[in-house]
């Protein structure tokens, strides 16, 4: 469904006669990356990005359920220093904040 992206290494093929250049297409020699194309390293680093984006997606539901549970449960009492309308808003605004986040990666997914 998406379109694929020419690689750096498949525009090297074109200019470098030693991974397949203008000397080496009529040889009837592969090119380095005429081999690595669509398996191997090439296509694992290829989905590298989608792979970070999910692991920071899940990271950052547990920063904020976390931050929400640490907020309510007065590990930041010191700075509040008696007001607890505050700590209780902000406490929950990040537990739903890391709930809808959360829900957003599932739905996306």
């Amino acid at each position: 469904m998406s379109k694929k992206r020419p690689t750096e290494i498949e525009h090297k093929d074109e200019l470098d006669p030693v991974l397949g250049g203008a000397e080496g297409k009529g040889s009837g020699e592969k090119s380095v990356a005429g081999d690595r194309e669509g398996r191997g390293m090439h296509s694992a680093m290829s989905d590298t990005p989608g792979i970070m984006k999910k692991v920071f997606a899940i990271l950052m539901v547990i920063v904020y359920l976390g931050m929400g549970a640490l907020v309510l449960g007065g590990f930041f009492d010191p700075l509040f220093s008696g007001y607890n309308a505050p700590k209780y808003a902000l406490g929950l605004l990040f537990v739903l904040y890391g709930f809808w986040r959360a829900y957003r990666y599932i739905k996306v997914r």
